[in-house]
């Protein structure tokens, strides 16, 4: 009977866990972080082996990383983890899959955190939209978010009402409130996208309070998350008579209550499009390490 391992490989850390064949957790390991994209090599290979120490023999190992992106991508994080599993049938796949299959009963996750994905079950693969990444969208993402309250104020033509919280958090993140030194310390930032995002608590305080400059962001972020959500749910979700839809991520940290909002755009964009179904949702509590597990177990048929 088979043995898995599921790693949870993500900017922030490492997870790893192995399951017997019963699902029985026999073995739990931590460590740094391992983006593919972000993370040095070096490090990596340290942060796997260091949550890998005291692991037993596995069958199936599953590693879920963030920054995987293309087959190379894939290829290069099985051969990071060979070292560590033995003669196990490597899989990988990037992170958000494993948020995915953490939830059985999930058949669309949008993540809306730093950056933002939106992905569904296709049998036993998966279809994504967005996840471009700050040059290139991640609508409703933290960043996103912040970008457009920040060019509604850094950028205006004339002055723009902030709380003092907020010109309290642009100087703790930027070291100064005023404008040309705020873009000049983003761009010079070494995490340009995770810095602006930390703004979001601090916004979504003011969106609560009735500032203009984050209500208005919020509510144009929100609206193209859920449009890209609503044409993912039409192009592959259509014919089902209900779809479950969990949301995950720093967004809807920051505040639940925009689940309900955005779930109603969602059901609306979709219904434009002639979407008859009903869509359930609700925020998604099952850590990814499980979905990684879950992978591992669906792909010991391979072994």
């Amino acid at each position: 009977m088979a043995v898995v391992m599921g790693l949870d490989c993500g900017g922030s850390s490492t997870r790893v866990r192995v399951c017997d064949a019963e699902g029985q957790i026999v073995f739990e390991g931590r460590s740094g972080p391992a983006n593919l994209a972000s993370t040095p090599d070096s490090d990596l290979q340290n942060h796997l082996a260091e949550a890998t120490i005291g692991a037993p023999r596995v069958d199936v190992a599953c590693g879920c990383f963030a920054g995987l992106l293309t087959h190379r991508d894939a290829a290069r994080a099985k051969q990071l983890l060979s070292p560590f599993t033995g003669e196990a049938h490597l899989v990988a796949f990037p992170d958000y899959v494993a948020s995915l299959w953490a939830d059985p009963l999930c058949d669309l996750l949008v993540i809306a955190g730093t950056g933002s994905v939106v992905v569904s079950r296709q049998g036993s693969g998966y279809a994504k939209s967005g996840a471009g990444g700050p040059l290139l969208g991640d609508e409703g993402s933290g960043f996103d978010i912040v970008r457009r309250a920040l060019s509604r104020t850094l950028l205006s033509a004339g002055p723009v009402e902030l709380s003092p919280a907020f010109r309290q958090s642009l100087g703790d993140a930027f070291g100064s409130e005023e404008p040309n030194e705020v873009v000049a310390a983003i761009y010079r930032a070494p995490s340009p996208a995770r810095r602006v995002a930390s703004l979001l608590p601090a916004l979504v305080l003011d969106a609560a309070q009735g500032f203009c400059y984050a209500t208005e962001a919020l509510a144009e972020a929100q609206s193209s998350l859920a449009l890209r959500t609503a044409s993912h749910l039409v192009q592959h979700l259509t014919g089902r008579p209900a779809v479950r839809l969990a949301l995950a991520g720093g967004v809807w940290d920051a505040d639940p209550a925009l689940m309900g909002t955005f779930a109603d755009r969602v059901r609306a964009f979709a219904e434009q499009q002639g979407y008859t179904g009903s869509l359930i949702c609700q925020g998604l509590e099952a850590a990814p390490i499980q979905g990684a597990v879950a992978l591992a177990f669906a792909h010991v048929h391979e072994h």
